[in-house]
C-alpha cells in the first residue's frame, strides 16, 4: 500500500466497516487510458493506422495522402503526430469511443453505412497492430499508485463483495485487453464496456450496470455507481444514472478543466490509496 501507517490502516478499516454495514455494494468503473496507463499516443498510432490499411484495401488513399504516414507491421512506430498526415485526423481521441473516432475520422468522406461495413477490418488491423508496440518498451507506463489502489479494491471484492471493479472505456474490448495485459491488470477486473459496444461515451455505464445486474443480482444505480478517469467525458457519462464521479488529472486534461464538469472529487493521481478509497465509498 502507499500509506502503511496506523492512519492509513484506519482509514481503509472504516472504509470497510461502511460497506460491511450496508447491503449496497459499489460498481467501481475505471477507465484505461491516461487513468491507468499512459501509452504516450500509441493506440490512438494504432487505429489511424489501421483506418489507412482499410482505406487504401478499398482505394481511398485521398483520404490520408498516399504512401504518408504508413508503416507496415515489423517497421519501426512514427511518432504519432507523424501519423495525422490529413487535417481530419487532427481531432482527439481522448474520452470518446473508439466506434465514434472511426465515425469522426471518415464521416466527412464516407457515408455511416460505409464505415460500419469497414469496422471489422478497421478493428481487428488496431488490434494486430497495438499487440505489436503498445509495451513497457515502447514506452507504456503504468501510473502512480494503480496497482496499489487495485490491489486493496480486489481484497475489498474478495473479503465482502462490498465492490464490484470493472473497467469503462473507449477502448475496443480486444485493445482493452492487450493494454491491461502490459503490467497484468486485466485480472483485477470482472467486467466491463467498451468502445465497439457505443457510439459515445454516455452509452457505456448503463451496458456495464446490466451486466453487473446480470452476475449479481443486484441493481446498481445513483452513487452505488462510481466512475473513476481522467477526461470531461468520463465525468459526463455518469450523469443520466446519478453515478458519483472520481477525477484525475494524468491524462491530458488540467484540473480546473476537470472541475468546470463537477466531479465529486479531483485527484492529481491515484498514489494515495487511502484518499481514494475514501472518495470512492464517501456517502455524499
Amino acid at each position: 500500500m502507499v500509506a502503511g501507517n496506523e492512519a492509513g490502516n484506519l482509514c481503509r478499516k472504516q472504509a470497510a466497516r461502511k460497506q460491511n454495514g450496508s447491503q449496497n455494494v459499489k460498481l467501481l468503473l475505471f477507465d484505461i487510458d491516461g487513468t491507468l496507463l499512459r501509452g504516450h499516443g500509441r493506440g490512438k498510432q494504432a487505429l489511424i493506422e489501421a483506418m489507412q490499411a482499410s482505406i487504401d484495401d478499398r482505394g481511398c488513399t485521398h483520404l490520408f495522402g498516399a504512401g504518408e504516414g504508413r508503416r507496415a507491421l515489423g517497421e519501426a512506430p512514427l511518432a504519432a503526430p507523424e501519423v495525422q498526415t490529413n487535417p481530419g485526423m487532427q481531432n482527439g481521441i481522448a474520452g470518446k469511443t473508439d466506434l465514434q473516432f472511426v465515425h469522426e475520422s471518415l464521416g466527412p468522406e464516407l457515408t455511416d453505412a460505409a464505415i460500419a461495413e469497414m469496422i471489422p477490418q478497421i478493428f481487428a488491423e488496431h488490434s494486430r497492430r497495438l499487440r505489436e508496440y503498445f509495451t513497457a518498451a515502447a514506452g507504456v507506463e503504468l501510473l502512480d499508485g494503480v496497482r496499489e489502489l487495485l490491489e486493496e479494491v480486489q481484497r475489498l471484492h474478495r473479503s465482502g463483495e462490498r465492490c464490484l471493479p470493472a473497467v469503462l472505456t473507449g477502448n475496443i474490448q480486444a485493445g482493452a485487453n492487450i493494454k491491461l495485459k502490459v503490467f497484468g491488470l486485466e485480472p483485477y477486473f470482472v467486467l466491463g464496456a467498451y468502445g465497439d459496444e457505443g457510439r459515445v461515451r454516455r452509452e457505456l455505464p448503463p451496458i456495464a450496470v446490466q451486466r453487473a445486474r446480470d452476475l449479481t443480482g443486484r441493481d446498481f444505480a445513483g452513487a452505488d455507481v462510481v466512475i473513476i478517469g481522467d477526461t470531461p467525458n468520463d465525468i459526463d457519462c455518469g450523469r443520466p444514472l446519478k453515478a458519483r464521479t472520481i477525477a484525475v488529472t494524468t491524462g491530458p486534461y488540467a484540473r480546473d478543466e476537470l472541475a468546470e464538469h463537477e466531479p465529486h472529487a479531483i485527484f492529481d493521481s491515484l498514489a494515495d490509496t487511502d484518499r481514494v478509497l475514501s472518495a470512492i465509498f464517501a456517502d455524499d
